[in-house]
């Protein structure tokens, strides 16, 4: 097994069939066990090259480049990897946007009818990633309060969110919303 850290947050392990065979593993077993083994193995030996605290969820991918081996992908949160000689990411806490997430569309469009009701207006933009809502707005403590009793706030970038989001509405969210869907 060869491993090469890629970024901070991924490390590629390749592997022959051949070594799967003598670990036991074989194609028709995909959902077997013996896989998670795998997977627990491939983690404790990149504890142990990198230095480095893998959280409890990560996400592997699996790619059959050629036909005598396959290369799997392990990618942790960017924010729990830190290498001993690294100091820890710093968060900026000036960001001059607020992320809000949402259960559903229906607490978004409560909020939008509640901030119309208290005549609070802002700019404001939805987008839509793994099945829930993000509305980001400029930073300010009194409509952030009102946000945080329909959602949660998050420190997810508004530039993730835009990149692999769907953006549902780029402007004036809250005022389309209340335009559509209010009473």
């Amino acid at each position: 097994m060869k491993l090469e850290r890629i970024s901070q947050n991924k490390i590629k392990y390749s592997i022959t069939f051949e070594e799967l065979l003598d670990k036991g593993l074989h194609e028709e077993e995909f959902e077997s066990f013996i896989w998670y083994e795998l997977f627990d193995e491939m983690v404790e030996i990149a504890k142990q090259k990198y230095h480095c605290d893998i959280p409890d969820t990560i996400s592997i991918e699996i790619f059959s480049l050629n036909s005598s081996e396959i290369v799997l992908i392990l990618t942790m949160d960017e924010l729990s990897v830190q290498e001993e000689n690294l100091s820890p990411p710093v968060l900026s806490t000036k960001s001059s946007y607020s992320t809000f997430i949402f259960e559903s569309f229906e607490d978004v469009i409560t909020l939008a009818i509640c901030l119309e009701n208290l005549q609070i207006q802002t700019k404001s933009k939805l987008i839509l990633f793994e099945d829930q809502y993000y509305l980001i707005l400029p930073s300010q403590q009194p409509v952030s309060s009102i946000c945080e009793e329909y959602g949660k706030k998050t420190n997810l970038s508004v530039h993730m969110l835009e990149e692999y989001g769907t953006i549902i509405i780029d402007n004036n969210a809250l005022k389309i919303l209340t335009n559509y869907f209010g009473r």
